[in-house]
């Protein structure tokens, strides 16, 4: 017996769709949620999926564990809050 879901054609993916998921999952690489090489394989993915359902799927990560996934990435609850930085910047070139 099929319920309504399975008459219903998934939903194509726009290709706007697609950048945001990589746009995600870089933002997980970089908080060490994903490794380089799942970042990577999860991207080219991504380029290729043809469903929002599949998107969904590639975006579902892990949440960020105490250890990093990528050695030197912050892990969860270190780098929040707010960074100063130089509003201007000034060098020369000494001859």
């Amino acid at each position: 017996m099929s319920t309504d879901d399975d008459l219903v054609p998934p939903v194509r993916a726009s290709n706007r769709e697609r950048e945001g998921a990589v746009d995600r999952l870089r933002e997980a690489a970089g908080e060490g949620r994903l490794t380089l090489e799942e970042l990577a394989d999860r991207s080219e993915a991504a380029y290729a999926a043809v469903s929002r359902a599949d998107l969904d799927q590639l975006v579902a990560v892990p949440a960020a564990t105490t250890s990093s996934a990528v050695p030197g990435a912050p892990s969860a609850g270190r780098g929040s809050g707010t960074w100063a930085t130089a509003t201007r910047t000034e060098s020369s070139l000494r001859r």
